[in-house]
């Protein structure tokens, strides 16, 4: 059976908003709402707000909002029943599918997958029972990879043949897949393997399909170019978006919500070897944000994991640029060494105790990197200082930041602690005056509560309507979205206001929301909150949740109310007027006296309205 109304109700009813998004996303209570940084658009100031009472989320910044279903659908990139699903097993509700809705089509890459998974096959074969397998395998053991962890992984071998992947898949697919595979280089109409006398490395997207390889040289004599080669970018692999090794990492990424990032294949397997299951490594490139993103689908840390060498470092530091809503943690490898080679030399015990103990704050790295070596002058001390000042401003653990200021007091032999301490709160404040009062939700409530009274001065003065002002709304239109949050509230307002001739929506948007609501109030008698914004175009739905989270107070007197529209009323009339006299100067622009006196006395007439409070 397909899931129903009820049953959708109840899922979304059943589930806080703000806890299952801070699965995600980091979140800090502020009033009675939530903020973090926004997970579908880059930011350094938060502005991404979830409302548990109304069981929404908005974005002040990039514009999404919606219910806990919208959030799956856009973070996960699924549909409605899909995101359903998955609301659904978190708050532990069982629910039944029709058949044709769990149905999956073939996938149009299938044959792309089915391709590399049986290379995967045949390469992991060559490595087991050939001659020139056993030798590859005898440097796998040196390396201190043994059989079982090559069948775990996945590692094979490519023969030192041409074309000994053609010919054993050339007869069971067809061209168009053989060419789009990435396994295989044509030339004067010949087909020759990709690779050729290398370890294979097979990558595996999250459901454990193989979409590429990575082959390494193994011969010492081996003079070829390239210590690694990957299979070039194809519909299914794309080098920047991969993460070897999450397929077996992800269910203890999950449980932990911790995972290790590392550079290589060998440094993977080498923290697995050591008992770390949470492990992966990127495709020898920079860390991206979709990197980022895939990983805080299951984690809220990340312990970068970089060779110990200059470029190792210099690698994290790029990576601590790209991650924002995550927190981090570095662990240094000693001696210019990547995990691989420490393992190798002090054993996985070791590595293990490395990995578990000995990380560092975003903070303590970037001390030690960016510390310039000469500070015996005054000049590069206070560079150094301006430097970590925003660093240190922006260390949540008030306990962790002073430890960090007493050891910049070590390494700056000529400031004074308060002078590094005032030189952060400087840096906080500056931050806050810039930002608009949003540097960090531990300094002000980015969307402050609204007054009782519908005072126009009073909305604007409280700052309440930053996020509208900052759109350019005029009075008017924010009166109207106010207005239409009440009906939103309170339905029965609908049918009320609808009948009412002064009540005019002079914006078209507010006014076609307002004339699908009174369809949907007349249609169902209520404003449902979970099927009302589904039946709304593009546009009209995102002003539906803009509307919804201006942060008025929940509930309102009849008094409020008359209030509100008494201020929309006259914020209308003078809408009017303002539009009647351009009208009017443009009459006169033509010459046209009849239109121009007509203009002028509904003027006049409106104003008189206005001065004898009939308005």
């Amino acid at each position: 059976m397909a899931i129903s109304k009820e049953e959708i109700s109840e899922i979304r009813n059943s589930v806080n908003i703000a806890d299952f998004i801070g699965q995600f996303v980091s979140l800090r209570k502020v009033g009675r709402n939530f903020s973090g940084l926004c997970p579908f658009h880059s930011e350094k100031t938060p502005s991404f707000n979830v409302n548990p009472s109304k069981g929404i989320f908005k974005c002040f910044g990039c514009g999404k909002g919606g219910s806990v279903f919208d959030f799956v659908m856009d973070y996960r990139q699924v549909g409605f029943v899909q995101a359903v699903k998955e609301v659904a097993e978190y708050a532990g509700i069982v629910i039944q599918l029709d058949p044709a809705e769990l149905q999956v089509k073939e996938s149009p890459n299938a044959k792309l997958y089915e391709i590399n998974n049986q290379a995967s096959y045949l390469y992991e074969n060559y490595l087991l029972i050939t001659e020139q397998g056993a030798a590859a395998r005898k440097y796998l053991f040196e390396r201190g990879v043994d059989e079982r962890m090559m069948k775990l992984f996945n590692i094979g071998l490519s023969p030192d043949l041409t074309n000994f992947l053609y010919q054993s898949l050339s007869n069971k697919y067809d061209s168009q897949t053989l060419a789009n595979s990435g396994l295989f280089n044509y030339s004067n109409q010949q087909a020759f393997d990709v690779f050729n006398n290398r370890l294979m490395f097979a990558i595996h997207d999250q459901n454990g399909q193989t979409i590429g390889f990575s082959g390494r040289v193994w011969q010492k004599d081996d003079e070829r170019p390239g210590k690694y080669v990957n299979t070039t970018t194809t519909p299914i692999f794309e080098k920047s978006d991969v993460l070897y090794n999450l397929d077996h990492a992800k269910a203890s990424v999950k449980k932990s919500k911790e995972v290790y990032l590392m550079e290589g294949f060998m440094d993977v397997i080498a923290a697995h070897k050591a008992g770390l299951q949470n492990v992966v490594a990127i495709m020898g490139t920079a860390l991206t944000e979709r990197h980022v993103k895939t990983l805080s689908f299951f984690a809220k840390k990340i312990i970068l994991v970089t060779d110990g060498d200059k470029a190792g470092q210099a690698a994290i530091e790029k990576s601590l640029k790209v991650i924002h809503n995550l927190e981090v943690q570095i662990v240094k490898i000693p001696d210019a060494q990547d995990p691989d080679e420490y393992a190798h030399e002090h054993g996985s015990e070791a590595l293990l105790n490395l990995l578990e103990n000995f990380r560092m704050s975003e903070s303590e790295f970037l001390m030690d990197y960016l510390r310039p070596m000469n500070l015996d002058s005054v000049v590069n001390q206070l560079e150094f200082l301006q430097t970590m000042a925003p660093i240190l401003a922006k260390e949540r653990n008030q306990d962790a930041q002073t430890v960090y200021m007493r050891r910049l007091v070590e390494i700056l032999p000529d400031f004074e602690y308060n002078q590094i301490e005032q030189a952060v709160k400087n840096t906080q404040q500056n931050e806050m005056k810039h930002s608009g009062g949003g540097y960090s939700s531990d300094y002000f409530p980015p969307y402050p509560e609204v007054p009782a009274a519908y005072d126009q001065d009073q909305l604007f003065n409280s700052g309440v309507l930053q996020s509208f002002t900052q759109q350019k709304l005029s009075r008017s239109e924010m009166l109207e979205r106010q207005l239409l949050q009440r009906m939103i509230q309170q339905p029965e307002l609908i049918a009320r206001l609808s009948t009412d001739a002064s009540v005019r929506f002079q914006n078209s948007d507010t006014d076609a929301l307002f004339g699908a609501l009174i369809i949907e109030q007349m249609t169902t008698g209520t404003i449902d909150p979970t099927f009302f914004p589904e039946s709304l175009e593009g546009h009209q739905r995102e002003l539906y949740y803009d509307i919804l989270s201006l942060n008025l107070p929940e509930t309102f007197s009849e008094e409020e109310l008359q209030e509100l529209l008494q201020n929309f009323k006259r914020e209308s009339v003078l809408s009017k007027i303002e539009k009647l006299s351009r009208q009017g100067v443009q009459a006169k622009k033509e010459g046209n006296q009849q239109k121009e006196l007509e203009m002028a006395q509904e003027i006049v007439a409106m104003r008189q309205q206005l001065q004898r409070g009939q308005i």
